[in-house]
C-alpha cells in the first residue's frame, strides 16, 4: 500500500476539501467521522467496500492513508512522553468506539482467549458509553499537538513508537515510480522507512 504524510497545516487544509468530494467517487474518512477507528485520515474510493477492523464496524472503500506531521522540538524525553500520551489517549478511543457480538464473545470463550473476553467487556462496560468523552478528550490532545513548534516533524500513530525526523528531510524531493504513476518522494527516504 501507499502511505501519505504531510505537514499538520497541509493536511488539515485537506480535510477542509470534503464537502468538495461529494460529487466525485472519493471521500476523506477523519476523526469527524461518527464510529470511525483511525487518529488520521484516509483517503478512499467509494465504489469499493471494506470492512477493515471487525470490532469497529465502519465501512469504507479502498484507500490510501494520510499522516499528519506535527512539529516538534526534536527533544528526545519531550517526544516520547508526547507519544506515549498520545497512544493512550488513542487506545481509550479505540476501546470507547469498539462493538462486540453475542457471537464474537461466543468465539474468544470457545478458543480460550478469556483475558480478550475479559478486556472486552471492560470496553464495553466502562468505554463505550462515554466515546463522545474519548473522542473529544483526543481531538484536544490533537488540537494541543498542533501548537508545538520546532524543527523536526513528528508522526503520531497508535503505537507509541516515536517517529522525529528533521524537517530539512521534507526540502527536497525525487521523483520516483510506483505502479503506472510517477510521485515525489522525500529525497531522505531511506532514512525515513528505516
Amino acid at each position: 500500500d501507499i502511505d501519505i504524510m504531510m505537514p499538520r497545516d497541509d493536511y488539515n487544509k485537506l480535510l477542509l476539501l470534503r464537502k468538495e468530494l461529494e460529487d466525485t467517487n472519493y471521500r476523506i474518512a477523519s476523526l469527524d467521522d461518527d464510529g470511525y477507528y483511525c487518529p488520521y485520515a484516509k483517503l478512499y474510493d467509494n465504489r469499493t467496500t471494506v470492512w477493515e477492523v471487525k470490532r469497529f464496524p465502519f465501512l469504507i472503500g479502498v484507500w490510501v492513508d494520510i499522516f499528519p506531521m506535527d512539529l516538534s522540538n526534536g527533544i528526545q524525553k519531550f517526544e516520547r512522553e508526547s507519544v506515549a500520551k498520545f497512544s493512550k489517549k488513542v487506545n481509550h478511543f479505540e476501546k470507547s468506539i469498539a462493538a462486540y457480538t453475542v457471537s464474537d464473545f461466543c468465539s474468544m470463550f470457545k478458543e480460550h482467549h478469556f483475558k480478550t473476553v475479559f478486556d472486552s467487556f471492560v470496553s464495553l462496560i466502562c468505554y463505550r458509553p462515554f466515546k463522545k468523552h474519548y473522542v473529544a478528550r483526543l481531538k484536544d490532545f490533537i488540537a494541543e499537538i498542533q501548537k508545538q513548534t520546532g524543527d523536526n516533524y513528528i508522526l503520531y500513530y497508535k503505537d507509541s513508537v516515536v517517529r522525529s525526523y528533521p524537517k530539512s528531510y521534507f526540502n527536497k524531493t525525487l521523483v520516483m515510480p510506483f505502479e503506472d504513476f510517477l510521485v515525489k518522494i522525500p529525497a531522505h527516504y531511506h532514512e525515513i522507512l528505516t
